[in-house]
């Protein structure tokens, strides 16, 4: 789904404290737990063989060639996305297998290119955002030459599933399992009806980015959403240095701040250093009036996905609190199929989906005022630097009030 970015930053940390629960949800979902320990191990010494390697055959591009090949990277991508669709079509209309070993063949040849080049956009693309970053303020100075601390690391990988667990009767999380990128819609499923044999409310769905480290980006993601990911992963690595970060599993409101902080100084980065790849696009002219009437439709008329979504929300909260559990879910599911009459196409729609995509405060699935305070607090600040560091010191609900009171945000 490109309408959210669903994360799970410092989530290791947060497993690696519930794992050795015995109960219902873990025995459902480690057997189909996500290996980080073997990523870590795996990419770790991948990255530290390409920094060592590399310069000694001088095949480091400079800035031109770099984005040249990140651009042509994401082309192939491109191009893989569309035969994955092609072929998953010509699968489900039971085409021919002479017919589909084109397709096969082509989208295998494609995928050898992107992996062929992978390292080195990666390595690019850290670059990129490592120097925009510093621009920004956020770097220091190391043996007299500006450096960055964490590091920007990240790597283009099959994304880990997450399955989410809320109460029934009121939205809220209650745990969450990371798990394998393989699980097949019928163990999906399964896993989410067992769930609901608990009376909780279940949903397994594939995250958008996850802030281990190096941080697992998504392999099939456009430029633009890479490198916004990559930039809110880079930004949960900074804040696990400071009370904020470290606050992250403290409560709700914590987590909320985190996540919508992540996404401000994503956004803000991401679109900074996109504009080295692409100029932005030319302004369309002002709509004009024809026959007395403005040739633009009006907003009303307009469907905007984050306006039903937001009402969505506010109704099941409503019913949740009348007590109407089964009324709620049921309007759930009505609005999940308005949404997809739309073009807007959501598996399932539940409490569980709003309890995760509700941590992101701007997001249309919150209803908390924190993501217009975290803006508030943004358009205060005199630099995105001057931003993150007054926000990372945030250690407590208590601390994040006084924080609004001494800027001014309401």
């Amino acid at each position: 789904m490109q309408s959210f970015v669903l994360l799970l930053p410092l989530l290791l940390l947060a497993l690696a404290g519930r794992s050795a629960q015995q109960d219902t949800l873990s025995a459902l979902a480690d057997p189909h737990g996500y290996n980080i320990v073997r990523y870590e191990l795996s990419t770790l010494s991948e990255k530290l063989s390409y920094r060592l390697l590399t310069p000694l055959r001088g095949d480091i591009p400079d800035e031109r060639r770099g984005r040249e090949s990140a651009v042509r990277f994401f082309q192939l991508r491109g191009d893989a996305n569309r035969a994955r669709r092609e072929l998953d079509a010509a699968v489900a209309l039971r085409r021919a297998p002479e017919d589909i070993a084109p397709i096969e063949a082509r989208l295998a040849a494609l995928e050898r290119q992107i992996e062929a080049v992978r390292p080195q956009v990666e390595y690019v693309l850290e670059r990129d955002l490592r120097q925009t970053l510093v621009e920004q303020g956020l770097g220091g100075s190391l043996l007299g030459a500006r450096a960055l601390f964490p590091p920007v690391q990240v790597h283009f990988a099959s994304l880990p599933n997450v399955l989410i667990v809320s109460l029934r009767d009121r939205i809220q999380l209650r745990r969450t399992f990371l798990l394998d990128d393989s699980l097949s819609l019928a163990q999906m499923e399964q896993m989410e009806a067992q769930v609901a044999r608990e009376n909780l409310s279940g949903l397994v769905e594939r995250v958008g980015g996850l802030a281990t480290y190096p941080a697992i980006i998504s392999d099939s993601a456009r430029l633009d959403s890479t490198l916004t990911t990559s930039a809110h992963e880079w930004t949960h690595h900074f804040l696990a240095f400071h009370p904020l970060g470290r606050a992250y599993w403290s409560n709700e409101t914590m987590t909320t701040i985190n996540e919508t902080v992540a996404d401000t100084v994503g956004g803000e980065i991401g679109r900074e250093v996109l504009r080295a790849y692409a100029p932005p696009p030319a302004q369309p002219p002002a709509p004009t009036q024809q026959d007395g009437a403005s040739a633009a439709p009006r907003e009303r008329d307009v469907f905007s996905f984050s306006r039903e979504m937001r009402a969505t929300r506010l109704q099941a909260d409503t019913l949740l609190a009348q007590g109407k559990v089964d009324d709620a879910e049921r309007y759930m599911e009505e609005r999940r199929q308005f949404l997809a009459e739309h073009g807007y196409y959501l598996r399932k729609l539940n409490q569980a989906y709003f309890a995760f995509h509700g941590t992101y405060g701007g997001s249309a699935a919150s209803v908390s005022p924190i993501g217009g305070q975290i803006a508030a607090l943004r358009a205060r600040s005199a630099s995105l630097a001057e931003f993150l560091r007054a926000i990372a010191s945030v250690g407590s609900v208590d601390d994040y009030n006084r924080l609004l009171i001494r800027m001014g945000v309401q």
